[in-house]
């Protein structure tokens, strides 16, 4: 396999995956989960958990595991010529606030690293950093794509 094609891989999971489609609840996900995660590593090969929690922890993990799937499926690649991948999500400690050069409101830096090991081949990683905010909902908008979602429970 190509190197490219890894790259171009784990080029689009990362951006789908920390889109603003990835909601919990009709929320950006990542604004549940920034200030309760300092480090996450998820083994993207591992079987995609089915609602095994509402938690958005758990849906991180789930949604990360689905996303670099669905990413594989659409770039045909087969995930058995794979030994390992996996996503790290880690948080800077440094707490941005508004008026500095990169925020409206406080918010840390997220970096998000996807890793892939074809067989017989290095690894490859690509790597994506946002701010993000921790969820308020008086201040955000909730997706109208949640409406449509009656089975999601409604948070604050």
């Amino acid at each position: 396999m190509r190197p490219g094609r890894v790259v171009s891989l784990l080029d689009g999971f990362l951006g789908t995956y920390t889109s603003r489609y990835s909601d919990y609840n009709g929320y950006w996900l990542f604004g549940f989960v920034v200030e309760e995660v300092d480090r996450l590593v998820v083994d993207l090969l591992l079987p995609a958990p089915q609602g095994h929690g509402e938690a958005p922890h758990t849906k991180t993990i789930e949604l990360a595991i689905s996303k670099f799937k669905e990413q594989s499926t659409k770039a045909r690649i087969d995930l058995a010529l794979f030994r390992e991948a996996s996503l790290t999500i880690l948080r800077s400690p440094h707490l941005w606030k508004p008026g500095e050069v990169r925020a409206r409101r406080i918010g840390y830096d997220l970096e998000f690293t996807a890793r892939a090991r074809p067989e017989g081949r290095e690894a490859l990683e690509r790597k994506v950093k946002l701010v993000v905010s921790p969820h308020n909902p008086n201040i955000e908008l909730k997706s109208v794509r949640s409406a449509a979602r009656p089975d999601q429970p409604e948070s604050r």
